[in-house]
């Protein structure tokens, strides 16, 4: 189990994820003055954007260990 050595687990980037993705509705809910589909389109975007960044932030870190 490597990732008890390096203390990463796969847990945590989702974690992280659905906390960012929840604090950022919250935000655009309450300062919206009217939450329509634009805002659910920025959240959808933005939470792509942030899956693909844990998704490829591991592939990196394998190739500078040494």
């Amino acid at each position: 189990m490597s990732w008890l050595n390096d203390g990463y687990h796969p847990i945590w980037s989702c974690v992280r994820l659905a906390l960012l993705l929840a604090l950022m509705f919250v935000v655009m809910y309450s300062t919206a003055s009217n939450f329509d589909e634009t805002e659910l389109k920025a959240i959808g975007l933005i939470a792509f954007g942030m899956a693909t960044g844990e998704v490829l932030i591991p592939h990196f870190r394998k190739g500078t260990k040494g």
